[in-house]
């Protein structure tokens, strides 16, 4: 079996999050779902950075507000409504922009309400390859 990214393997370990009922573990590729990444005069290209989650970012994970016990903190979001996206994150904004691509059953399973989708990558996952700015 495929392990998850370091922390999300670590906070199931540890028994401080659960695996939620409505996982899907295999899927057909979703084409064409959309995600902010950040774009700067130093960072042109779409990376794995652009997709790590919110668990793994020390300035949200440290905050006293985070919640470990959430599972969706360790997860990838991603929407397949691009109009809906935008609206979401006020785009145009400086430094972002909206990337599209495929999400494959090889990079994690997911959880979707409507038109969001969470997907929980595994560590050797190399999503990044897959996704463009537009």
């Amino acid at each position: 079996m495929k392990r998850f990214r370091r922390v999300l393997q670590n906070a199931l370990e540890k028994g401080v999050t659960l695996i939620p009922n409505d996982m899907i573990w295999i899927y057909d590729d979703i084409v064409y779902v959309y995600r902010a990444v950040k774009i700067t005069e130093g960072k042109q290209e779409i990376t794995i950075e652009d997709f790590i989650p919110q668990a793994e970012i020390p300035s949200i994970a440290n905050r006293s507000s985070f919640d470990e016990a959430d599972i969706e903190n360790y997860g990838t979001s991603f929407n397949t409504d691009l109009e809906m996206l935008n609206i979401i994150l006020h785009m145009p904004r400086r430094n972002k922009r909206i990337a599209k691509g495929t999400l494959k059953m090889e990079y994690g399973p997911i959880v979707i309400d409507e038109s969001h989708i969470m997907c929980f990558l595994y560590e050797d996952a190399h999503i990044e390859d897959e996704f463009e700015v537009i």
